[in-house]
């Protein structure tokens, strides 16, 4: 068995983690009853502090996230999924399908055409498959991530977003949804066009 590991202590005996804490929170300058005749502490201090200078400077800069990431990010994202087509219709001549891509194109746009959406990425998967009605359209299961208008109530706007989705997908493709999921990752100020970009 190991001996553990013993704290790194300064001449004076005093501990040095508890000195890097204070340091870390911008305490510097408040010294303890113990640190204020301590000449190692002081001495510690000083060091420490020139040490998270460089760290004070780069917290203090902003951090400029180019416009385009987001949606950069989430159209990799998409791209890792799985390619998939789902009948729509049989006719003797043949059967009509449709792609993932078509309905998550449909999906983005329908969402992002909803007031109070700033920004949205939409995914769509097959559900399992099974048996269904004759008559019972054919079913995907759909996710969207959203970032919302913060002066809007985020239940008003996942609501209409799943009436507009589920509305616009039947109509354009003949598809259901079977589930649909919605996710509302940040609140951001009014976007500055009319409805969002989906991504």
């Amino acid at each position: 068995m190991t001996d553990p590991v013993q704290p790194q202590r300064l001449a004076c005996g005093a501990p040095v983690a508890p000195l890097v804490d204070q340091i870390a929170d911008g305490r510097a300058q408040t010294l303890t009853a113990h640190q204020q005749t301590c000449r190692a502490c002081q001495a510690a201090l000083a060091d420490l502090d020139g040490q998270w200078a460089p760290v004070r400077r780069a917290r203090s800069e902003p951090i400029a996230v180019p416009r385009d990431m987001v949606t950069a990010v989430m159209r990799r994202v998409r791209d890792l999924s799985p390619a998939w087509s789902t009948p729509v219709a049989h006719r003797r001549r043949g059967t009509t399908q449709v792609t993932r891509a078509v309905v998550e194109t449909v999906v983005g746009r329908a969402a992002g055409a909803v007031t109070g959406v700033v920004l949205v990425a939409g995914r769509a998967a097959r559900p399992a498959p099974g048996p269904r009605p004759p008559d019972q359209m054919p079913g995907v299961e759909v996710d969207v991530w959203l970032v919302t208008d913060e002066d809007i109530p985020i239940p008003d706007v996942a609501r209409r977003v799943r009436a507009r989705v589920t509305r616009d997908l039947s109509a354009l493709t003949g598809l259901a949804v079977d589930r649909f999921g919605v996710s509302v990752d940040a609140v951001s100020a009014s976007p500055a066009g009319p409805t969002a970009q989906p991504v």
